[in-house]
């Protein structure tokens, strides 16, 4: 085959190459380059061949050329370019050298890799997409279980929570009041989850568990070598680490006189010090306080600072005791037998009369109590039934029970838990075959029950 015809062969060969092949010689002149410069440019070879390979960067073509590269580095070069018409090319340039280490050509391949970054940006946009799907999925979990743990029976709690719905969207200082394990800390997580601010964190500070010498550099956080014994890095205060978020402060009243100043100084600011700091620090969190004293006395005693107290006193919650909330007991009850059946693989259940007692007990502990007696009756209890024997062991205080409303016998007890639940169940139902489907009576002994304890009225039957 004459040279002409092998030349014309390789050429037909090249031009069907996918990739771009450019050649230029050793005055930066492009002598040769194929076909695949047509869809990379939108140009074909004749505006190439014969002119410097700077050309397509002067006239705009390409964002910046690679040949100028390779003559500065004397070495093969690698570059993501550009192309008017929107393409993104790979190119890898190699010199060729004589024996004098001088370049006598530049060979480059080009492959256009737009494709790749097209699916490079649908992959970020999928991952995007599936971050927003992850981020909503979080939120609805944290509006699903943000009354667990709660059980809203009560009108007085019903009040407490309709007012939180309306308070959480804003920034305004609360302070919740109630007697311990009435369950301050489920209300200060409650408008934190409801808030503007539930995606940040939620910082709890026990101001009774942390020792009065430490209290301001937990709270405040210090700067390094504050103080003997601090760390060379220095230490993030708990009011820092709330920015954005919620800071609760549990047992306010515990707080040391010389922190409730300070304490009382970056409410005001809005920013505060580090121990052993000179710069500022924003403070921009919502602050939730708890007590379980009686803080207006404290005031008066001049044991809490009464412009804090102001500061603090914005929004008030008071939590009632459990005593008041009896018609949360028995659904409290249920609540927690049911979560340490599953906790423990256990299945009890308290009878008739245990039910009626714990019905009827004053609770001093409240629901923490009722909490923790659930828990050792349904671990202790070696029958699947807990009786009201053992109820009387968990509790360990007879007189208390049963000295409720001068009712001192175990009939009139019952009476009054069946009374109750003959009531709640049919203002809920309607129906006097509901009533005796739920609690396990004939329809004519529901019936008479209900005319009993509503009076004679017209039943859905």
């Amino acid at each position: 085959m004459e040279l002409k015809g092998v030349i014309e062969k390789f050429r037909f060969i090249l031009d069907h190459s996918i990739d771009e092949i450019c050649i230029v010689d050793d005055k930066g002149i492009i002598i040769y380059m194929n076909a695949a410069c047509l869809k990379h440019y939108g140009k074909d070879p004749s505006y190439f061949v014969g002119h410097p390979a700077t050309r397509a960067e002067v006239e705009g073509v390409v964002d910046h050329a690679i040949t100028p590269l390779v003559f500065k580095e004397k070495k093969k070069v690698t570059i993501i370019q550009k192309t008017a018409i929107g393409r993104d090319l790979l190119i890898t340039a190699n010199p060729v050298f004589d024996e004098s280490g001088n370049i006598i050509l530049i060979i480059e391949n080009v492959r256009d890799i737009s494709e790749i970054r097209d699916l490079q940006k649908k992959l970020e946009e999928t991952e995007n997409l599936v971050k927003r799907y992850s981020e909503k999925l979080e939120s609805l979990k944290k509006e699903q279980p943000k009354f667990e743990g709660m059980v809203i029976n009560s009108a007085k709690l019903k009040n407490i929570i309709e007012m939180i719905e309306r308070i959480a969207i804003t920034d305004s200082t609360v302070m919740i009041l109630g007697e311990s394990g009435t369950g301050k800390d489920e209300i200060a997580k409650i408008i934190h989850s409801l808030s503007k601010r539930n995606e940040e964190s939620f910082v709890k500070v026990n101001c009774g568990a942390i020792p009065s010498t430490l209290i301001e550099s937990e709270l405040f956080g210090y700067e390094g070598g504050a103080f003997t014994g601090s760390k060379r890095t220095g230490k993030r205060g708990l009011m820092e680490s709330a920015s954005g978020g919620t800071l609760f402060l549990d047992e306010v009243t515990e707080l040391p006189f010389d922190t409730q100043v300070k304490l009382l100084q970056a409410l005001q600011d809005r920013q505060f010090i580090k121990v052993g700091g000179t710069h500022p620090v924003l403070a921009d969190f919502r602050l939730i306080t708890a007590t379980n004293r009686n803080i207006d006395k404290l005031v008066k005693e001049g044991k809490f600072r009464e412009d804090l107290f102001y500061r603090l006193y914005v929004i008030p919650i008071e939590v009632p005791p459990l005593r008041e909330r009896k018609d949360e007991i028995i659904p409290l009850l249920q609540y927690y037998v049911d979560y340490f059946n599953k906790k423990y693989h256990v299945d009890k259940s308290f009878s008739f009369q245990a039910v009626s007692l714990l019905r009827h007990y004053d609770w001093p502990g409240n629901i923490r109590q009722l909490k923790n007696v659930v828990e050792r009756l349904v671990v202790t209890e070696t029958e699947d039934i807990i009786s009201y024997k053992s109820v009387l062991s968990a509790v360990g205080n007879t007189e208390e029970i049963l000295h409720i409303n001068n009712k001192t016998t175990l009939r009139d007890l019952i009476e009054d838990l069946e009374k109750e639940m003959i009531i709640q169940c049919y203002n809920e139902h309607k129906s006097s075959y509901k009533v005796a489907a739920l609690l396990g009576l004939s329809q004519r002994t529901a019936l008479r029950r209900i005319n009993k304890y509503i009076g004679s009225m017209r039943t859905q039957k």
